[in-house]
């Protein structure tokens, strides 16, 4: 069965807050179509944790390694 909308977003939120990184952004890729925003400029808005910001640079350095 499909996660509501607040389910989705609650999921996020608590995998966000533990650190697991790879398994959120699995959960997001899978979901891509309902984390679209209408104005891109809310996005650049967002501060995400030093953290994610570094495992995002090496899973990007990763793929255009291979």
């Amino acid at each position: 069965e499909e996660l509501e909308e607040s389910e989705l977003f609650c999921l996020i939120s608590f995998l966000y807050h533990q650190d697991c990184f790879l398994m959120m952004m699995d959960i997001m890729k899978q979901n891509r179509e309902r984390f679209i925003f209408f104005d891109e400029l809310l996005f650049d808005e967002i501060e995400f944790s030093e953290k994610l910001n570094s495992r995002m640079v090496r899973l990007e350095n990763l793929q255009k390694s291979e």
